[in-house]
C-alpha cells in the first residue's frame, strides 16, 4: 500500500511506485484525502457550509476591522511555496490553488 492509502504498483523494495504517472496519482490522492476527507458525505459538507454562513452573519465580538477578499488574495499571492504546512496540513502550494468560492469561505471565516 502506498503512503496515500491506495494500492499502487511498487518497486521490488516496496517503497515507491514504479511509473511517474503512478507517483503523480498517489500524490493527487494524498492531497485530495487531506483537503477533502469528508467530501463524499454531502450532509456533512452542507452542515459545515451552513455553520460557516451562520457564523459569518454574527456581529463581531471584538473591534477588529473586517478583512476583504482582495487582502486575502494578496496575502495568498505572497505565500512562500517551500514552507511546511500549518496545523490544518494544507501546504501553501495548495492554498494558492484555492477557487474563488473557497477564497470567499476563507474571508467569511476570518471575519467571523
Amino acid at each position: 500500500m502506498c503512503v496515500c492509502g491506495h494500492v499502487c504498483s511498487q518497486k521490488p523494495n516496496k517503497n515507491l511506485p514504479i511509473k511517474e504517472q503512478e507517483k503523480a496519482g498517489c500524490i493527487a490522492n494524498s492531497i485530495e484525502l487531506s483537503l477533502y476527507p469528508a467530501s463524499h458525505n454531502t450532509e456533512h459538507v452542507n452542515r459545515i457550509e451552513n455553520e460557516v454562513l451562520r457564523r459569518s452573519l454574527l456581529p463581531p465580538k471584538d473591534d477588529l476591522s473586517s478583512i476583504s477578499a482582495d487582502e486575502v488574495q494578496k496575502l495568498i499571492k505572497n505565500l512562500k511555496l517551500r514552507k511546511a504546512p500549518g496545523l490544518g496540513g494544507i501546504n501553501n502550494k495548495a492554498i494558492k490553488c484555492f477557487s474563488t468560492a473557497l477564497l470567499a469561505l476563507l474571508v467569511a471565516i476570518f471575519n467571523a
